[in-house]
């Protein structure tokens, strides 16, 4: 008797051979992606569990990299000489230049939205991974054990440090040399079992349904994300992006709560700073669109800890622009690095002492037609067995207090240490 494996198998065969670019899709009815399995390796994972959207990868048909200041530029060359796909691609870059950025085509990917279920796969080393891909669907989610002790093993800078480098740039800030930088920060924390990245990346979806979600195997490690920041989206010539910066706490008394969020709004420091990233977007988008709309004043984005300033921006292009120009003018944009952009990359190189990597990166899938939905990768966490590598980051501007800065990295990284707890 045949498994549902053997059909599924038998089906795409047969697609794939009248297919010149050996990518086929097939709708799965009787499929139900609810979270990143346990148990998969060479994965990529992206959610908006709140929409219910998910999407899962495994292995490569093929991957273009690129290096250096023209990278997104050469990725962008590379993909045209490919020509189009019918399937959509994955596309990750490390916040430094001088990373590879990479863009792929998976050998089996599934996406999931609106109750239905699509899966694709590409070249011809798809058979395994789609085989590990169902076996893993199959199986019932692991139970989350007791929650266990984490110890802070280290981090970088320590607060001494960290709090002089935010006083060489404020002073740096007020001789004009730039308007805000962004400093970050890497706290190590070691638990008593290894960390598993299937029950973590479930755990994040439960704190922080709302956030956007990335789960990337690395290797020997693995990157897990809940993200707040949308850096584009992007259909047609219709564009979607938000400016984020500003944090406060949140409380659970309902009175306590509004009145820090009200303080938040009403904070004419942190109306300045957030002022300057709905500026560098304008300054960014503004050029290149028909049609450039957002609020006079920014809103609230409540999350289960923290509440940021939001201002969502929406956008009609002039002409239809590849997705990763785009991206290339667009990051980093002053919500994580600082503005003016180059000067404050400057200053970050010579003063900020920590090689982010995938913090503050960007992540995502393009589409068919110049579609795109890529975010900045915020509230990192890096796995391996029973180590776990977290950041956050901080903006500074004219009058900013770096001991409130420094908790204000310390309020991000408690909602990622609850979670690790818990995996």
């Amino acid at each position: 008797m045949s498994s549902p494996f053997d059909e599924i198998e038998r089906r795409l065969s047969r697609a794939q051979a009248d297919a010149p670019d050996g990518v086929v899709g097939l709708e799965l009815p009787e499929v139900f992606l609810g979270g990143l399995p346990a148990g998969l390796k060479d994965f990529a994972y992206r959610a908006e569990p709140v929409r219910g959207s998910r999407a899962l990868a495994l292995a490569e048909a093929w991957r273009e990299e690129a290096v250096g200041v023209d990278r997104l530029g050469r990725l962008r060359e590379a993909l045209e000489a490919r020509g189009g796909s019918a399937a959509p691609l994955w596309f990750a870059a490390p916040f430094e230049q001088d990373h590879p950025a990479r863009v792929w085509l998976p050998a089996v990917q599934l996406e999931a939205a609106h109750g239905r279920c699509r899966l694709w796969v590409a070249g011809c080393r798809w058979r395994a991974p789609l085989g590990t891909l169902l076996g893993a669907l199959s199986e019932a989610p692991e139970s989350t054990p007791y929650p266990q002790i984490l110890c802070r093993q280290g981090q970088r800078p320590g607060y001494v440090r960290w709090r002089r480098r935010a006083e060489t740039a404020l002073a740096e800030i007020a001789r004009g040399g730039f308007h805000k930088v962004v400093l970050a920060r890497e706290l190590v924390v070691r638990g008593q079992r290894p960390f598993d990245p299937a029950r973590l990346a479930r755990v994040l979806e439960c704190r922080f349904p709302s956030l956007h979600q990335i789960a990337l195997d690395l290797g020997g490690e693995q990157l897990l994300a809940a993200t707040p920041e949308y850096l584009l989206s992007l259909s047609g010539d219709a564009l979607h992006c938000e400016a984020l910066a500003g944090t406060a706490a949140r409380d659970p008394d309902p009175a306590r709560d509004e009145r820090l969020g009200r303080a938040l709004l009403d904070n004419p420091k942190i109306r300045h700073e957030h002022r300057w990233v709905v500026e560098a977007l304008r300054e960014v988008l503004a050029p290149r669109c028909a049609l450039l709309e957002f609020p006079d004043a920014p809103r609230l984005m409540r999350l289960r800890g923290l509440q940021h300033l939001c201002t969502p921006i929406e956008g009609r292009l002039h002409t239809r622009v590849h997705p990763l120009d785009l991206v290339a003018a667009l990051h980093p944009s002053p919500a994580v690095a600082g503005w003016p952009r180059e000067a404050a990359l400057d200053w970050l190189r010579a003063h900020e002492g920590l090689e982010r990597g995938w913090y503050s990166g960007l992540f995502g899938r393009l589409g068919a037609a110049d579609e795109a939905s890529i975010d900045v990768v915020l509230r990192t966490i890096r796995i391996s067995g029973t180590e776990a590598r977290l950041n956050a980051g901080a903006g500074l501007v004219a009058g900013s207090d770096p001991g409130a800065e420094w908790e204000e990295t310390e309020l991000k990284l408690s909602g990622l240490i609850e979670a690790l707890a818990e995996a």
